[in-house]
Protein backbone atom coordinates (compact mmCIF):
# COMPACT_ATOMS: atom_id res chain seq x y z
CA UNK A 1 0.00 0.00 0.00
CA UNK A 2 2.65 2.53 1.02
CA UNK A 3 4.46 1.88 -2.42
CA UNK A 4 1.22 3.84 -3.96
CA UNK A 5 1.81 6.98 -1.98
CA UNK A 6 5.37 6.82 -3.14
CA UNK A 7 4.49 7.00 -6.37
CA UNK A 8 1.97 9.12 -6.23
CA UNK A 9 4.66 11.71 -4.41
CA UNK A 10 7.03 10.90 -7.30
CA UNK A 11 4.86 11.70 -9.95
CA UNK A 12 3.70 15.02 -8.65
CA UNK A 13 7.43 16.16 -7.81
CA UNK A 14 7.51 15.03 -12.10
CA UNK A 15 4.78 17.16 -12.75
CA UNK A 16 5.97 19.95 -10.73
CA UNK A 17 9.28 20.06 -12.31
CA UNK A 18 8.05 19.79 -15.84
CA UNK A 19 6.24 22.65 -15.18
CA UNK A 20 8.94 24.75 -13.65
CA UNK A 21 11.38 24.06 -16.55
CA UNK A 22 8.70 24.86 -18.77
CA UNK A 23 7.97 27.99 -17.56
CA UNK A 24 11.62 28.82 -16.79
CA UNK A 25 12.75 28.27 -20.22
CA UNK A 26 9.95 30.09 -21.73
CA UNK A 27 9.52 27.47 -24.49
CA UNK A 28 5.53 29.64 -25.71
CA UNK A 29 7.13 33.18 -25.28
CA UNK A 30 5.83 34.21 -27.99
CA UNK A 31 2.28 33.71 -27.19
CA UNK A 32 1.02 35.58 -23.69
CA UNK A 33 -0.98 32.62 -22.71
CA UNK A 34 2.48 30.19 -21.30
CA UNK A 35 0.40 29.13 -18.90
CA UNK A 36 -2.45 28.04 -20.54
CA UNK A 37 -0.09 26.48 -22.93
CA UNK A 38 1.89 24.41 -20.30
CA UNK A 39 -1.84 23.20 -19.64
CA UNK A 40 -2.93 21.48 -23.20
CA UNK A 41 0.99 20.20 -23.24
CA UNK A 42 0.90 18.46 -20.07
CA UNK A 43 -2.63 17.01 -20.80
CA UNK A 44 -1.30 15.39 -23.55
CA UNK A 45 1.25 14.18 -22.25
CA UNK A 46 -1.17 12.35 -19.70
CA UNK A 47 -3.25 11.22 -22.40
CA UNK A 48 -0.31 9.25 -23.93
CA UNK A 49 0.63 7.56 -21.40
CA UNK A 50 -2.66 6.99 -20.09
CA UNK A 51 -4.31 5.83 -23.57
CA UNK A 52 -1.27 3.42 -23.83
CA UNK A 53 -1.63 1.79 -20.42
CA UNK A 54 -5.12 1.43 -20.87
CA UNK A 55 -4.70 0.13 -23.83
CA UNK A 56 -2.56 -2.92 -22.67
CA UNK A 57 -3.96 -3.50 -19.64
CA UNK A 58 -7.22 -3.66 -21.87
CA UNK A 59 -6.07 -6.10 -24.22
CA UNK A 60 -4.09 -8.17 -21.84
CA UNK A 61 -7.19 -8.36 -19.43
CA UNK A 62 -8.42 -12.22 -20.32
CA UNK A 63 -4.15 -13.70 -20.56
CA UNK A 64 -3.78 -15.13 -16.61
CA UNK A 65 0.29 -14.41 -17.96
CA UNK A 66 -0.35 -10.62 -17.29
CA UNK A 67 -1.78 -11.18 -13.97
CA UNK A 68 0.92 -10.69 -11.80
CA UNK A 69 1.77 -7.19 -13.68
CA UNK A 70 -1.99 -6.19 -13.98
CA UNK A 71 -2.39 -4.71 -10.39
CA UNK A 72 1.16 -3.21 -10.51
CA UNK A 73 -0.11 -1.59 -13.68
CA UNK A 74 -3.61 0.23 -12.23
CA UNK A 75 -1.28 1.32 -9.42
CA UNK A 76 1.32 3.03 -11.25
CA UNK A 77 -1.47 5.03 -13.59
CA UNK A 78 -3.88 5.78 -10.92
CA UNK A 79 -0.84 7.78 -9.06
CA UNK A 80 -0.05 9.21 -12.47
CA UNK A 81 -3.74 10.09 -13.58
CA UNK A 82 -4.28 11.25 -9.70
CA UNK A 83 -0.40 13.63 -9.77
CA UNK A 84 -1.86 14.89 -12.97
CA UNK A 85 -5.07 15.78 -11.54
CA UNK A 86 -3.96 17.76 -8.53
CA UNK A 87 -1.09 20.14 -10.84
CA UNK A 88 -4.09 20.90 -13.22
CA UNK A 89 -6.24 21.70 -10.09
CA UNK A 90 -3.51 24.22 -9.04
CA UNK A 91 -3.09 25.82 -12.92
CA UNK A 92 -6.63 26.19 -12.89
CA UNK A 93 -7.06 27.93 -10.13
CA UNK A 94 -3.73 30.12 -11.18
CA UNK A 95 -5.82 30.68 -14.41
CA UNK A 96 -8.92 31.35 -13.60
CA UNK A 97 -9.19 34.39 -15.09
CA UNK A 98 -8.03 33.50 -18.17
CA UNK A 99 -11.32 31.42 -19.25
CA UNK A 100 -14.66 31.67 -19.47
CA UNK A 101 -16.85 31.37 -16.18
CA UNK A 102 -19.03 28.81 -18.12
CA UNK A 103 -16.39 26.49 -19.52
CA UNK A 104 -14.05 26.63 -16.06
CA UNK A 105 -17.08 25.55 -14.15
CA UNK A 106 -17.76 22.58 -16.47
CA UNK A 107 -13.85 22.11 -16.52
CA UNK A 108 -13.30 22.30 -12.06
CA UNK A 109 -16.91 20.08 -12.24
CA UNK A 110 -15.30 17.63 -15.04
CA UNK A 111 -11.78 17.49 -12.49
CA UNK A 112 -13.84 16.92 -9.83
CA UNK A 113 -15.28 13.72 -11.02
CA UNK A 114 -12.62 12.48 -12.74
CA UNK A 115 -10.57 12.85 -8.75
CA UNK A 116 -13.95 11.38 -7.43
CA UNK A 117 -13.78 8.04 -9.61
CA UNK A 118 -10.07 7.59 -8.75
CA UNK A 119 -10.44 7.72 -5.33
CA UNK A 120 -13.39 5.52 -5.61
CA UNK A 121 -11.95 2.95 -7.64
CA UNK A 122 -8.37 2.67 -5.67
CA UNK A 123 -11.02 1.99 -2.70
CA UNK A 124 -13.16 -0.27 -4.86
CA UNK A 125 -10.01 -2.01 -5.72
CA UNK A 126 -7.95 -2.48 -2.78
CA UNK A 127 -10.04 -2.18 0.24
CA UNK A 128 -13.28 -3.91 -0.98
CA UNK A 129 -11.39 -6.00 -3.48
CA UNK A 130 -14.07 -5.38 -5.98
CA UNK A 131 -13.25 -5.63 -9.50
CA UNK A 132 -13.14 -2.13 -11.27
CA UNK A 133 -9.98 -2.36 -13.14
CA UNK A 134 -11.62 -3.12 -16.95
CA UNK A 135 -14.39 -0.60 -15.98
CA UNK A 136 -11.73 1.92 -15.03
CA UNK A 137 -9.92 0.84 -18.51
CA UNK A 138 -12.74 1.26 -20.24
CA UNK A 139 -13.59 4.81 -19.17
CA UNK A 140 -10.12 5.88 -19.48
CA UNK A 141 -10.67 5.33 -23.64
CA UNK A 142 -12.01 8.85 -23.35
CA UNK A 143 -8.69 9.96 -23.46
CA UNK A 144 -8.14 9.31 -26.74
CA UNK A 145 -9.49 11.94 -28.16
CA UNK A 146 -7.66 14.68 -25.82
CA UNK A 147 -4.36 15.09 -27.87
CA UNK A 148 -6.08 16.29 -31.01
CA UNK A 149 -8.31 18.49 -28.75
CA UNK A 150 -5.40 20.10 -27.43
CA UNK A 151 -3.75 20.35 -30.93
CA UNK A 152 -6.61 22.48 -31.90
CA UNK A 153 -7.03 24.96 -28.50
CA UNK A 154 -3.08 25.04 -28.73
CA UNK A 155 -3.69 26.63 -32.09
CA UNK A 156 -6.40 28.50 -31.14
CA UNK A 157 -9.33 26.76 -33.27
CA UNK A 158 -7.06 27.88 -36.37
CA UNK A 159 -6.85 24.50 -38.30
CA UNK A 160 -8.66 23.15 -41.74
CA UNK A 161 -12.08 22.41 -41.03
CA UNK A 162 -11.54 18.42 -42.38
CA UNK A 163 -9.46 18.37 -39.03
CA UNK A 164 -12.25 19.92 -36.83
CA UNK A 165 -14.88 17.49 -38.12
CA UNK A 166 -12.25 14.47 -37.96
CA UNK A 167 -12.09 15.54 -33.93
CA UNK A 168 -15.76 15.99 -33.55
CA UNK A 169 -16.01 12.63 -34.92
CA UNK A 170 -13.27 10.97 -32.86
CA UNK A 171 -14.56 12.79 -29.64
CA UNK A 172 -18.34 11.77 -30.35
CA UNK A 173 -17.04 8.12 -30.17
CA UNK A 174 -14.60 8.04 -27.37
CA UNK A 175 -16.49 10.58 -25.25
CA UNK A 176 -20.10 10.36 -25.48
CA UNK A 177 -20.88 7.02 -26.72
CA UNK A 178 -18.05 4.99 -24.83
CA UNK A 179 -19.57 7.17 -21.53
CA UNK A 180 -22.88 6.08 -22.28
CA UNK A 181 -21.74 2.20 -22.76
CA UNK A 182 -19.79 2.18 -19.86
CA UNK A 183 -23.02 3.87 -18.10
CA UNK A 184 -25.56 1.02 -18.84
CA UNK A 185 -22.45 -1.40 -17.95
CA UNK A 186 -22.21 -0.12 -14.71
CA UNK A 187 -26.06 0.50 -14.19
CA UNK A 188 -26.20 -3.53 -14.64
CA UNK A 189 -22.98 -4.46 -13.11
CA UNK A 190 -22.97 -1.94 -9.43
CA UNK A 191 -26.85 -1.12 -9.68
CA UNK A 192 -28.23 2.31 -9.92
CA UNK A 193 -27.52 4.28 -7.43
CA UNK A 194 -23.81 2.79 -7.23
CA UNK A 195 -21.66 6.09 -6.79
CA UNK A 196 -19.09 4.61 -9.76
CA UNK A 197 -22.38 4.51 -11.95
CA UNK A 198 -23.34 7.95 -10.56
CA UNK A 199 -20.29 9.15 -11.88
CA UNK A 200 -20.48 7.20 -15.34
CA UNK A 201 -23.99 8.98 -15.57
CA UNK A 202 -22.90 12.51 -14.83
CA UNK A 203 -19.60 12.45 -17.23
CA UNK A 204 -21.56 11.29 -20.45
CA UNK A 205 -24.29 14.17 -19.31
CA UNK A 206 -21.08 16.45 -19.40
CA UNK A 207 -19.28 15.15 -22.32
CA UNK A 208 -22.91 15.36 -24.23
CA UNK A 209 -23.30 19.24 -23.46
CA UNK A 210 -19.27 19.83 -24.47
CA UNK A 211 -19.64 17.69 -27.48
CA UNK A 212 -22.84 19.85 -28.60
CA UNK A 213 -20.93 23.18 -28.01
CA UNK A 214 -17.83 21.56 -30.73
CA UNK A 215 -20.58 20.74 -32.95
CA UNK A 216 -22.18 24.32 -32.70
CA UNK A 217 -19.00 25.76 -33.06
CA UNK A 218 -17.98 23.56 -36.26
CA UNK A 219 -20.98 24.52 -37.55
CA UNK A 220 -20.54 28.41 -37.03
CA UNK A 221 -16.85 27.49 -38.91
CA UNK A 222 -18.03 26.15 -41.60
CA UNK A 223 -21.10 29.30 -42.63
CA UNK A 224 -17.99 31.39 -41.88
CA UNK A 225 -16.06 29.25 -44.71
CA UNK A 226 -18.74 29.02 -47.07
CA UNK A 227 -19.44 33.56 -46.72
CA UNK A 228 -15.75 34.11 -47.43
CA UNK A 229 -15.85 31.66 -50.65
CA UNK A 230 -18.86 33.46 -51.32
CA UNK A 231 -17.46 36.98 -51.02
CA UNK A 232 -14.33 35.67 -52.52
CA UNK A 233 -16.37 34.37 -55.66
CA UNK A 234 -18.60 38.00 -56.16
CA UNK A 235 -15.36 39.70 -55.94
CA UNK A 236 -13.97 37.85 -58.11
CA UNK A 237 -16.70 37.56 -60.79
CA UNK A 238 -17.50 41.37 -60.52
CA UNK A 239 -13.66 42.11 -61.40
CA UNK A 240 -14.23 39.91 -64.82
CA UNK A 241 -17.20 41.62 -65.89
CA UNK A 242 -15.48 45.06 -65.77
Amino acid sequence: MYEIYYLIFLDTIFFILIKRLYLYNKIDKIDNNIQLHFSKHLSTLHAVIVNIVHLFLLLSAYDPYFDQYRLNGYNWIFSWSLAYVLIDFYHLWECRNEYRKSFYVSIVFHHFLMLFALLYSFYSIHILNDQYEWYISIGFLTELSTPLLNYIQINHGKVNLMTKKFFAFLYFWCRPVNLTYLSIISYYRFGTYAPFSLICYLLAILNFYWFYMIHYKIIESERESTDKNYAILTVTNSTKNK
